[in-house]
């Protein structure tokens, strides 16, 4: 097998059980996740869910859920995993996350630093557990956040992450951590994507994601800091030529880490996630029932627990494949990858020709006549199994089968006249009807039942007892129930068999019978009502010890209202710091971003007080030019990378200590969790500075997510004017009001950062920068985006197709509560940047697109985003 040959254990084992967490996108799609063997499952609620399009449940619902998994001693996670904006959060959290609390939920599920502060201090005891949303690439990262809200008691990593960086992850925390190990992957970061909020109103931060990576793409070489133009790159054929005719540039295969369940078991992952919930019922049963099986074997204690019916859709020669040829046949994309655990990025993870289910091959077309098409069969097809006929990977027709055929025979079909097939184009079968009926009789129609030892004893003038017993490890879920004394027969007395016939009724009840035990004298007579309603007590008394295991909580309603839930990064807090900026002219509100250090050169000769530098690499000499640039030190703040994996903290830790030993008033500029928390692990000097501020990510749409202590932060881009004026209103009702509020009023923005390089994904190689120095750009339905590689961070950046530009709207900005107005500078050179921050800082704004741009958006300026 291949794990062997890669030297890693087939068997491992635990002391500690392992949790298969699987996704709940309905109540049908949780009960066959209960059914086929999902210790704990997650779910959205009516609100703040990050698949707001699933069907997730109301109270009522949610109620039920919960009801439903504790009675099979499972665990329910709620998911509140997007951001939540200000009056969402002093207005609705409370009241939604109540009820869910008082229903039961065992955990939930978060990214927004605000709403971790909120429910950490409103449900203290309630465990939170850190999205992946939330891009926590380090232990330290996690760490940090359990130091501001002690409640977190898991954190699921960026999926990026290989394995021995979780293995890293692991030996320094004892959190618990969760790993999805099948599903869908996101091109981006997660928690590190905003095309769709840019492009389409709709935020993937906020549940809402319309999949920008699943559409086409062409590519060319042109961009940031070259020459030339997209049509170049196209006219060269780059589509065709390197990514094989290939449009879905952006667009993963999904993860399957079946294989790599020892080796994660092994460095100690403590839950593994199934991705999903905008899936099908039998897509989660079948799924869960997969990885339960291997997960049970991994441990030592497997058996054979799989539905029936999987070998008639897996052939005897590949039976050593059977787990991944069902993954498949439920959903794949053009096959599956092994996620990042042995690979940093690759063509390989990548669907290129096709974004949505590929299905299996199942044959090939042998021969046409006219419309009919015979289709040699290489696997068993079943009645009402749905089959697409492709030339390459375009679809020619699809058709649903009316008879069953063998591997190896013949099937006829008639096409259409304009879709006609040709000999030698291939058949998939994207429906697999016999599997998924198995699924759905096995797990989903089906009632689970729990096995109880019942015990009744009667005995001559004593009363008599009815024992229940769950077959569990707690000893206190047994009931007793005490009937009226037995009396001597007349007639028939009750025998043990009858006793056994009419205990053992539990159709109508969750419960089935294990075992029974009658204990009674001869000569007896017990009336079968006694009997039947001794059992239904029984029963009813064992649901209710059974949901007592986890029991509800009354909540004390005053503890409804309340301050701000913020925290600081050290004791010290930011006192004394009077912002007069509303009095000064325009250029000394504005700070100016720059990835050039001729940009740098423009801001200054413009008079620009506050400049941000993106370095593009841990190179000292890179940062002595780009203070040299600035002239005075203290006017440069030094922007660290998106991301903050292990390899990059380790350089980042050098990096800064070489570069604030140099220059003791310089600031930084953080943009994850990681970040901040490597500052306040290594460099409390910076924190207790003031001399760090904070991007747009991690996102403050919310004064809760707000860092007090930090010398600026730079507010979401996703919020509109009177949102923008909700935050800045509650930020400087605090004495810490002083704090600067930034927001970016021009300028590319990032709007996807991403472990996958198109430009390697596109040549099949690292370049190490592209093709002479130039980027890449992407086109896709009239927007063009601009690809940045970041090599020494070994990261795209991929920026919004049209300019942010909301330079004629400063004043209003202003009102709005906002101090710095950031105008950020990526693919101009430093003519172009002179000429903009000329304008700018004269209070003209930029009025047209004279600078070479397609065009220019306000973003959410005033347009809500969903």
């Amino acid at each position: 097998m291949q794990r062997e040959k890669e030297g890693l254990p087939s068997v491992v084992q635990r002391d500690k059980k392992v949790e298969l967490l699987a996704p709940a996108g309905s109540f049908e799609s949780l009960k066959g996740a209960v059914h086929a063997g999902a210790d704990a499952v997650y779910m959205g609620g009516a609100l703040f869910s990050a698949r707001a399009y699933a069907d997730n449940p109301d109270d009522e619902g949610l109620i039920k859920a919960v009801r439903y998994c504790h009675f099979y001693g499972r665990k329910l996670y709620l998911a509140v995993n997007t951001l939540l904006k200000q009056k969402e959060i002093d207005t609705d959290l409370y009241d939604f996350m109540s009820k869910a609390y008082e229903a039961g939920i065992d955990g939930v599920i978060v990214q927004d630093l605000g709403v971790m502060r909120f429910i950490g201090s409103k449900f203290p005891d309630l465990p939170i557990h850190l999205s992946t949303q939330a891009s926590v690439m380090t232990a330290e990262g996690a760490e940090f956040l359990r130091s501001q809200i002690p409640s977190v008691t898991r954190v699921v990593p960026a999926r990026e992450l290989s394995l021995e960086e979780l293995r890293r992850f692991r030996d320094r925390t004892d959190l618990e951590i969760e790993v999805f190990v099948h599903g869908a992957l996101c091109i981006c970061y997660s928690g590190m994507c905003l095309m769709s909020s840019y492009i389409g109103d709709r935020s993937g931060n906020r549940g809402r994601c319309a999949q920008p990576c699943r559409k086409e793409y062409e590519a060319g070489f042109a961009g940031l800091g070259g020459a030339g133009t997209i049509s170049d790159g196209l006219a060269n054929g780059i589509n065709r030529t390197i990514s094989g005719g290939g449009k879905y540039l952006l667009s993963p295969k999904d993860q399957c880490l079946i294989e790599d369940i020892p080796a994660l078991i092994d460095i100690g992952v403590d839950s593994f996630k199934i991705e999903g919930r905008m899936k099908s019922p039998e897509y989660t049963a079948g799924t869960v029932a997969v990885y339960r099986q291997k997960i049970d074997e991994a441990c030592g204690n497997g058996g054979e627990i799989f539905f029936c019916g999987v070998s008639d859709v897996v052939t005897a020669d590949r039976a050593d494949t059977r787990d991944l040829d069902i993954l498949a046949e439920l959903y794949n994309r053009g096959g599956f990858n092994r996620g990042y655990l042995f690979c940093h990025n690759g063509r390989d993870m990548m669907s290129l020709l096709r974004p949505n289910h590929s299905g299996t091959r199942i044959g090939r077309v042998e021969k046409t006549n006219g419309r009919e098409a015979q289709i040699l069969t290489e696997g068993r097809v079943y009645d009402h199994d749905v089959l697409e006929i492709r030339h390459g990977e375009k679809k020619i027709f699809e058709f649903t089968t009316a008879q069953d055929c063998p591997a190896g025979g013949v099937l006829k079909t008639l096409t259409m006249k304009d879709s006609r097939a040709a000999k030698g184009d291939t058949v998939y079968r994207t429906r697999c009807n016999r599997l998924l009926e198995n699924i759905r009789n096995t797990y989903i129609d089906g009632t689970l039942k729990i096995p109880v030892n019942i015990t009744f004893t009667a005995h001559a003038d004593r009363e008599t007892l009815l024992t229940f017993g769950y077959i569990s490890d707690d000893p206190e879920l047994t009931v007793k129930v005490v009937g009226n004394p037995a009396t001597k027969a007349m007639k028939a007395p009750m025998t043990g068999e009858s006793i056994r016939k009419h205990l053992g009724k539990l159709t109508d009840t969750g419960f089935e019978v294990a075992s029974v035990e009658p204990d009674i004298d001869g000569g007896l007579f017990i009336p079968v009502s006694q009997l039947n309603d001794m059992r239904r007590e029984a029963c009813r008394r064992l649901e209710s010890a059974i949901y007592e295991r986890v029991r509800p909580v009354r909540l004390d309603r005053s503890n409804e209202k309340g301050s701000d839930s913020t925290g600081s990064l050290c004791v010290d807090t930011v006192t004394g710091r009077i912002n007069e900026l509303y009095n000064t002219c325009i250029k000394d509100r504005l700070m100016v971003s720059c990835i050039q250090p001729g940009q740098i050169h423009a801001a200054v000769e413009a008079g620009i007080k506050d400049i941000c530098y993106n370095i593009q690499s841990f190179s000292i000499g890179e940062t002595v030019q780009a203070v040299e640039a600035a002239q005075d030190p203290s006017r440069l703040v030094i922007g660290l990378p998106f991301t903050c994996r292990y390899g990059i903290r380790d350089r980042l830790k050098e990096y800064i200590s070489a570069v604030n030993a140099r220059y003791e008033n310089i600031g930084f500029m953080v943009r994850n969790y990681d970040e901040i928390a490597l500052l306040a692990e290594c460099f409390s000097d910076i924190i207790c500075d003031h001399r760090f501020e904070t991007d747009y990510m991690p996102y403050c749409l919310n004064s809760h997510a707000a860092f007090w202590n930090a010398r600026r932060i730079t507010l979401s881009t996703e919020a509109d004017i009177n949102e923008l004026s909700d935050i800045t209103e509650r930020i400087k009702s605090r004495k810490e009001g002083s704090i600067e509020k930034v927001l970016a009023v021009y300028g590319y923005q990032p709007s996807m950062i991403t472990a996958q390089c198109v430009y390697k994904n596109l040549s099949g190689k690292c370049g190490k920068g592209s093709i002479s120095g130039d980027d890449i750009n992407l086109l896709s339905f009239g927007h063009e985006f601009k690809v940045r590689q970041q090599c020494d961070f070994c990261t795209n950046i991929i920026y919004n197709s049209d300019c942010l530009n909301n330079t004629d709207l400063v004043d209003e900005i202003t009102r709005a509560g906002i101090d710095r107005l950031r105008i950020d500078l990526t693919c101009e050179n430093e003519e172009e940047a002179a000429r903009i921050l000329e304008k700018i800082a004269a209070g003209e704004g930029i009025e047209n697109a004279g600078d070479g741009k397609k065009g220019f958006t306000r973003g959410h300026l005033n347009r809500r985003v969903l």
